[in-house]
């Protein structure tokens, strides 16, 4: 079974089940087996093979499964590294921020408003968002994981209050830095610039949308 028909056939028994159903038979087997394939499978389990129901986690509007322990995801049964992948783009995102700080500091100066390079429309700090040129912000950091002999799944992120991701390894956070610097061009551009790509116009600015709202 491929993961298209795998993810037909959940989709089919969460839809089948109402919440507080216990699964049985052929689909409890077949849950079971996925779970498996969990990334912190030893914390979301009881034993070799536990009870599963079906549930809707509070503020939550779709059906999830859950074993005696906790809630489970079986999407990241299937894409066990993508979670992760993403805690890691916050985390970097996070670590070059006083960069993307000072470029839109540097744009305002003493300035109420600034004239974005892209539309020539005049700006005030609300409107800007900070954008990386020539390249993203994306390819720079899998260049930087590259370049170090890193994959994903060897970066260690934590998590501080309020959400936070940053790089557990600080030398490592260092080094990000100093390469973010030397290889990115980042430009402040008028926000709305975002809307337009892609659709009526081509150039060569790749958006950073989540460096946005930094002051």
């Amino acid at each position: 079974m491929n993961k298209t028909q795998t993810v037909a056939k959940i989709k089919e028994i969460l839809k089948k089940h109402n919440p507080g159903d216990y699964l049985k038979g052929e689909e409890l087997i077949f849950v079971n087996e996925l779970l498996s394939y969990h990334p912190k499978v030893k914390s979301k389990r009881l034993g070799d093979f536990c009870e599963i129901k079906i549930i809707i986690p509070n503020k939550q509007k779709w059906k999830c499964f859950s074993t005696d322990l906790e809630t489970f995801s079986y999407k990241a049964c299937l894409y066990p590294n993508s979670k992760h992948k993403q805690d890691l783009m916050s985390a970097l995102r996070r670590e070059i921020r006083s960069q993307v700080r000072e470029v839109k500091n540097k744009a305002f100066g003493n300035k109420v408003k600034m004239r974005c390079p892209v539309t020539s429309y005049l700006c005030t700090r609300e409107e800007v968002h900070v954008d990386h040129a020539e390249k993203s912000f994306h390819d720079i950091a899998l260049e930087f994981l590259a370049s170090n002999n890193l994959k994903v799944t060897d970066i260690k992120i934590d998590r501080k209050p309020a959400g936070i991701d940053l790089l557990h390894d600080r030398g490592l956070a260092e080094l990000w830095f100093k390469y973010h610097k030397e290889k990115s061009t980042l430009i402040p551009i008028f926000h709305k610039e975002n809307l337009w790509k892609g659709q009526n116009r081509s150039r060569t600015f790749t958006t950073t949308h989540h460096h946005g709202n930094e002051q």
